[in-house]
């Protein structure tokens, strides 16, 4: 982490040191080629500004008012126009140099600002996600109580009926018609059961009651017959 930072730097410096070169060894009869290299200076400076800030900003146009300002002297003292050119562009590289870093380090402040809130929305969003958890785990274990209190009440009914089914058939003499009668009764009870057991298990959320059409007479049937027999067992 530290190694590339200074990796950039040193590659910056000599870029600044490779355009410094070029304008010492560029003849000034190449007017078109000395401005060319002198807006040069501009892209290590920009890079320093915005990878290290206006400190970064403000040493890359140090060093490059310091390679460049004898070059001003030495090739364009004779030129008084130009010469107070280039001192205004030496004055232009610390402004940019400062200004882009100033930007760039209120742009990083702002970032690491983000960062550090998306960070703890996410931290506060596993806490809800949390809470949530226990929220519904709560409400499943109230709606797993509501349940069994129900399910006692559905299990006591087929228990009963395959009770008094069970007493019937253990009666002698029996009719065979009746043995079926009962038998078949005890178990469609016990699939029933089977039913309301597999349904609590398979538990989610309660279902609500299922109408299905049915005849009456048929089931006043079944219950009376049930019970007849149960009423004569009981001296009834």
């Amino acid at each position: 982490m530290h190694r590339k930072p200074s990796i950039r730097a040193i590659v910056l410096f000599a870029f600044i040191f490779a355009i410094s070169l070029l304008h010492y060894e560029t003849p000034t009869s190449h007017m078109w080629l000395h401005p060319l290299l002198q807006r040069a200076y501009y892209i290590p400076l920009l890079l320093m500004a915005i990878w290290y800030g206006w400190r970064g900003g403000v040493l890359a146009a140090v060093v490059t008012g310091i390679l460049y300002i004898p070059h001003i002297q030495m090739a364009w003292r004779m030129n008084p126009e130009y010469h107070a050119a280039q001192w205004v562009e030496v004055g232009m590289f610390f402004i940019i140099g400062a200004l882009t870093g100033v930007l760039a380090d209120h742009e990083r402040a702002q970032r690491f600002k983000a960062e550090q809130t998306a960070t703890q929305l996410g931290k506060a969003n596993a806490e809800l996600q949390s809470s949530f958890a226990l929220l519904r785990r709560a409400d499943r274990l109230s709606a797993m109580g509501e349940l069994a209190a129900g399910l006692a009440h559905e299990i006591r009914n087929p228990l009963g009926a395959i009770d008094g089914a069970v007493q019937i058939l253990t009666r002698e003499p029996l009719p065979s018609e009746t043995k079926q009668e009962f038998g078949e009764l005890a178990k469609h009870e016990l699939e029933r059961l089977k039913g309301i057991v597999n349904q609590f298990l398979n538990f989610a959320r309660p279902q609500p009651p299922q109408r299905i059409a049915i005849d009456p007479a048929l089931l006043l049937h079944s219950v009376a017959k049930l019970i007849g027999e149960t009423a004569k067992m009981a001296g009834v």
